[in-house]
């Protein structure tokens, strides 16, 4: 996608009530290194014994067992200095939690892993789209009579369990690679950054065009 065709895009799914941003964050990298974007969270998914000793005495404590969910993308480029292309690695992951077995008394959750890998080719300032990273969750309450839903063979009468299910959830992403000479001015990058946000900038070769010019005006501005 071009930034007019990814622009247009995003604006229709903003548009649906069943649709949000999770982030839109900005990373830097260098050609052949991996960047990381988390969104994420310590998550409980059951309880943990620890024991310690001390001067002969042992004593156990009980902790909560945590682990990492939510999205988790990694992305490695790969610049062609002679063609301009950018050869990507996406690595994106969703980490989620769904309702595991009782132990104990006790309620566990297992961890669930989602994700894909992609090898993608494109041009400085084309948009790529990522899909098909669903959720489909399915929830269990047991609801019971304090200590009769606990006793052997006939607890079942005094305990219910019902499921609940949750929508379907899709994670699409918009990945936009862009080039940045290590050679250009810091205050040349800052109004690059201007123009893009001040109006849509067309693909390149036009759209080098047009940063020039807006830099030439800046430094006739200026003096």
């Amino acid at each position: 996608l071009t930034v007019i065709g990814a622009t247009l895009a995003l604006d229709f799914l903003t548009t649906q009530s069943d649709t949000k941003y999770l982030a839109r964050p900005r990373i830097l990298t260098l050609s052949n290194e991996t960047a990381e974007i988390k969104i994420s969270a310590q998550e409980a998914i059951g309880e943990s014994s620890v024991t310690s000793s001390s001067e002969g005495t042992a004593t156990t404590t009980q902790e909560a067992e945590r682990y990492e969910t939510g999205v988790i993308m990694r992305v490695t480029p790969q610049v062609n200095l002679d063609t301009g292309e950018i050869t990507m690695y996406i690595d994106p992951k969703v980490v989620d939690v769904k309702q595991g077995g009782t132990f104990g008394g006790v309620t566990y959750n297992d961890p669930e892993t989602r994700g894909t890998k992609s090898v993608v080719r494109v041009q400085d300032g084309e948009t790529i789209v990522l899909g098909g990273l669903l959720r489909k969750r399915t929830n269990q309450t047991l609801i019971k009579v304090p200590f009769l839903g606990d006793i052997p063979l006939i607890g079942a009468l005094f305990r219910h369990k019902s499921k609940t299910r949750d929508e379907d959830r899709e994670l699409i992403v918009f990945i936009t690679p862009r080039l940045i000479q290590e050679s250009l001015p810091m205050r040349t990058l800052v109004a690059v950054k201007e123009l893009e946000r001040e109006q849509e900038i067309p693909p390149l070769p036009s759209r080098t065009i047009v940063i020039n010019q807006a830099l030439a005006d800046i430094e006739r501005k200026k003096r």
